[in-house]
């Protein structure tokens, strides 16, 4: 999993007006404008390369005892 100092190292050289676009999946399917930074948001890793993110307002996904979630950035696709 990438980190925001790995991303800031990515992107240091690059001009601050350059828009970002994100790619639906790895095998690159489809892409779209980068809409939206969402810091603090809680992740609940199924494996390696995939999970889930929890709404803070979703009774249902409140933090339970022996629940991995680790705090990580969203970024969100404008599609």
């Amino acid at each position: 999993m990438m980190t925001v100092a790995q991303l800031r190292e990515a992107l240091k050289d690059l001009p601050d007006d350059m828009p970002i676009v994100m790619s639906k999946d790895a095998e690159g399917n489809n892409y779209s404008p980068l809409a939206q930074v969402d810091p603090n948001r809680q992740y609940e890793p199924y494996n390696t390369w995939s999970g889930e993110i929890k709404h803070p307002d979703d009774e249902h996904d409140q933090t339970e005892e022996g629940d991995t979630f680790a705090l990580v950035v969203c970024l969100w696709p404008t599609n």
